[in-house]
């Protein structure tokens, strides 16, 4: 009863907030150019880091050069203060002042500029002033209202029962489900593939239901995150490099992530062959070298063969002098959409608000 009047009574405070902004009491701003914003309901977990990468790969095609805008979340740097993590060609942020996922959003996509500030129309202004991008990609910015986009993709994780989902402070929602409303459009991720019998395909249909029947005329994709590659991370120059996903049939692992669900990743290791020792840390942990020592000598005690971590928690690693024994790895992983070219041309109808678009041949 206190959990479902706690939720409620946080539902509505969301709710008067929206319509201060809807009625223009409290005042939107615009950038200088077109955003299109990746962002979920939930807290955590639903793949926006890997959706902004392919939708950062994707948007040049479009005749636009995009940058990325971030709160920059659990970064030791002020709230208030923007922070270019990257102007495309050089790095200028620790993962401790500009926040992991931004940080490692830099490393993946080389040319594309990085900019964090818990304001983020201040982050638009600092990306766009020194010419280094001609559109936005705002990152987790579903419930950032102060800022106009021209496009909104919500995303709904496929191995959760939205249905089920309860509000904060005693649930993972930010929003009642009726915001999907103010969505472009739903991308369903982490879906499994079509001939796979598996609980998150009875939520897919179940979610998908659920969208349809809130909000019947947005648009729904789906998307699989499928693994890529096994890239290693520090050791010796003259050590073996990377694995090919081939390889792991077999082997003992030592997994350790710290994500929103950690487990999603274990089981992607496990669909790969692998023994796995798994290893969970709270989302956003902030690694020191003694805590890789004590994962490397668990790993060494399970008799385990490598040590495989996520590409959020790798980028942390980055500058740590790591051993040769056992080798440390990170999985990389690829979005697969279904239905892509209909998503592209919805996102072009919608940016094309903002800008004239010039497609590339």
């Amino acid at each position: 009863m206190i959990k479902s009047l706690a939720s409620g009574l946080y539902g509505g405070v969301v709710e008067a907030r929206r319509k201060l902004y809807t009625a223009g009491i409290v005042p939107v701003r615009r950038a200088a150019v077109p955003v299109v914003c990746i962002g979920n309901l939930s807290v955590g977990g639903t793949g926006k880091t890997p959706m902004v990468e392919f939708l950062a790969r994707m948007m040049p095609a479009w005749g636009l050069w995009p940058g990325i805008v971030s709160r920059g979340y659990k970064r030791s740097t002020p709230a208030e203060q923007v922070v270019l993590v990257s102007d495309g060609t050089e790095i200028f942020a620790t993962p401790d002042q500009g926040g992991d996922e931004p940080v490692l959003l830099a490393h993946m996509l080389r040319g594309i500029a990085v900019a964090v500030c818990a304001d983020r129309a201040k982050a638009c202004a600092e990306l766009t002033s020194a010419g280094l991008c001609d559109s936005i990609i705002l990152d987790d910015g579903f419930q950032h209202l102060k800022l106009h986009r021209e496009c909104d993709i919500v995303l709904v994780d496929a191995t959760v029962d939205l249905g089920k989902t309860r509000m904060l402070p005693f649930g993972t929602r930010r929003e009642p489900l009726s915001a999907l409303r103010r969505a472009t459009c739903v991308v369903h991720t982490k879906v499994a593939s079509p001939d796979a019998i598996a609980p998150q395909n009875d939520y897919y249909r179940k979610n998908r239901a659920k969208v349809s029947k809130i909000a019947p005329w947005v648009p729904q994709f789906a998307t699989r995150f499928l693994p890529e590659g096994l890239v290693r991370i520090g050791g010796a120059e003259d050590d073996s490099g990377d694995l090919d996903l081939g390889d792991l049939p077999g082997l003992r692992v030592m997994a350790f992530a710290g994500i929103a669900r950690p487990e999603n990743f274990f089981d992607t290791l496990r669909t790969l062959g692998c023994d796995v020792v798994g290893k969970s840390f709270e989302d956003h942990q902030s690694y020191e070298y003694i805590d890789v020592a004590r994962i490397l000598d668990s790993a060494m005690e399970d008799k385990c063969d490598a040590v495989i971590t996520t590409a959020k928690d790798a980028v942390k690693l980055l500058d740590m002098e790591l051993p040769s024994e056992p080798p440390i790895y990170m999985l990389t992983q690829t979005v697969q959409m279904e239905d892509q070219e209909a998503f592209q041309e919805l996102l072009t109808d919608s940016l094309r608000r903002g800008v004239a678009l010039t497609p590339v041949p």
